[in-house]
Parts: structure tokens; sequence; C-alpha cells
């Protein structure tokens, strides 16, 4: 018997090890590593294989807060989600050292020169925002910034406007909050490089 046919039990159960240990190799997975959310960070705590609610064997995340919570019992609790899942659930590994970079340089770019239509669309902006995905939160960062500098319609009412104050508000924060985690530096010190690189692109693109 051929020892790789795809009929033979111990290939497809080695196959799926394989295949599996690659999932976890290409995102880089390990105890001890730090995932975030649209809310807050988390710790793996263990990357263990177990059966799914169709009984097939997937491998799966542990992670639990950071911050611990004055409720006691939630301390205690671990969250767990199939590695294939992270991405669905908005979470992934906090920013690395050549993503920081990579961000820093996007941001002092030239700003595009027109904003979405849907600027101002609370909905559409969190909904980006709750992905997660960095390259797209750069994107609405961005625009949201530069809108907030150069209006591109003065008719909005003072709903809408605050709404979109508190959106741009909350990506800020968000952003500025995980880069001090992860370089160890004040929030102060973030905010103010943030905000100048904007700035920087945002005079990029008015002089352009």
């Amino acid at each position: 018997m051929n020892p790789y046919s795809p009929t033979n039990h111990w290939y497809v159960i080695k196959l799926s090890d394989l295949l599996r240990n690659k999932a976890i190799n290409d995102l880089k997975l390990n105890t001890g590593n730090y995932l975030i959310d649209s809310r807050q960070i988390y710790i793996i705590t263990a990357i263990k294989s177990q059966r799914d609610t169709k009984g097939n064997k997937t491998e799966y995340v542990h992670y639990k807060p950071i911050v611990e919570s004055q409720n006691q019992d939630q301390n205690s609790l671990v969250c767990y989600i199939p590695i294939d899942n992270l991405p669905k659930a908005g979470l992934r590994l906090t920013i690395t050292k050549d993503t920081l970079k990579k961000f820093y340089k996007d941001i002092s770019q030239p700003l595009p020169p027109k904003v979405p239509s849907n600027v101002y669309d609370t909905k559409s902006n969190m909904e980006i925002f709750w992905q997660n995905d960095i390259e797209k939160i750069t994107t609405l960062l961005r625009n949201l910034w530069k809108e907030s500098k150069y209006p591109s319609s003065e008719k909005q009412n003072p709903s809408n406007l605050k709404s979109f104050q508190d959106t741009l508000d909350t990506v800020l924060e968000h952003l500025i909050n995980e880069i001090s985690f992860i370089t160890q530096k004040p929030t102060k010190e973030i905010r103010k490089k943030i905000i100048n690189n904007l700035n920087q692109g945002l005079k990029k693109t008015v002089k352009d």
C-alpha cells in the first residue's frame, strides 16, 4: 500500500497535522504572544488541538485579557477559538516593529484627494474598526483625520459631527494604547508622533 495515498489513514492524519502547524507558523502564534481586538489586549495562554463542534480535530488558541477585571470570576476566565476564526472574530497579533514602522510611514504620506462619500457613516466606519485589520484602520484614520481638518461638506448636523469625532477619537486611542503597550513608551509620546505624522501627510496633500 502506498503510504502517501489519500486513502491511507496515517497519511491523512499527518497531512492535517502539517497543515495545522503551517497555520500556526504562518501566524507566528506562540504561548505568551499578545492578541488584540477592538476592545482590549489578550495574552495567549495555550495552543491546543481540540475537537470542534463537528468533531474535527482543530487547533485552538486559548487566551485571556492582560488587564484584570474587578470581577474576580472573570479573571480566571480563559477564552478559546479555532485559529482559522481569529480574523472573523476581529482578533490579530499585536503590531510588530516592522508593521509599526510601515504604519508611521503610511500616515505621513499625502492623504487621498477625496475622502469616501460615507466618511460620516458611523456604522460603516465602526465596522472597519471592529474588523481590526491594521491596513484598513490606517486608511480609515487617514480619511477621518483629513475630514476633521478640511471638511468636505459644511452641512452636517450636530449629531453627525459628534459621532464622527467619537469615531476618530476611538480609532486614535485604540492605536495609541496598542503602540504604547508594545513599545513601552508613554501614550503622550505616541499620540504626539501619530498626530505629527498625520499632519505631515496633510501638509503634503494641501501643498500638492
